[in-house]
């Protein structure tokens, strides 16, 4: 029979004004009780990791889908309490200006959707638009709804 034994740990983290959390791990022997202390690495190694490229575009497009789909105005990204918000959840990621937004994040993000709907469009052979006017209460705008391609229904 194989036996395992699974040393007790205890773990400490002291915090003083000023100062970065000094963390102590301990591995405590039954047999002998000797502590012998482990390596631990400062969750500030996590935390502050810088933001690459790729990264800073995933986070830029989310941005600008929130703004998007919650009809936010590109101004909220100047807004203290919004910058104070992201910057809580990713001390690294500087948020884009609202001309940022409108110039460049928006025309990028249009013709991307503008290319795979065309790709798309490029492999129909028929369509089917379904014109709704009358669900505006304003009467303001004509949606064109559906799209039906290879007998399957997709929104469009």
């Amino acid at each position: 029979p194989y036996e395992i034994q699974v040393p007790r740990q205890s773990a400490s983290v002291s915090v003083t004004s000023n100062e970065e959390p000094q963390a102590s791990d301990e591995r405590f022997d039954d047999k002998n009780e000797s502590n012998i202390p482990l390596r631990t690495n400062s969750i500030f190694n996590y935390i502050h990791k810088p933001i690459n490229s790729e990264t800073k575009r995933q986070l830029d497009r989310i941005l600008l889908e929130f703004i998007s789909k919650e009809c936010l105005p590109f101004s909220v990204v100047e807004s203290q309490s919004f910058k104070k918000f992201l910057h809580m959840l990713n001390p690294n990621y500087t948020v884009p200006s609202r001309k940022i937004v409108s110039n460049v994040l928006l025309p990028s993000a249009y013709n991307e959707e503008m290319e795979n709907e065309e790709e798309n469009l490029a492999s129909v052979n028929a369509i089917a638009l379904t014109p709704d006017g009358w669900s505006n209460t304003n009467n303001n705008v004509l949606n064109l709804l559906d799209r039906i391609r290879d007998f399957k229904l997709h929104h469009g």
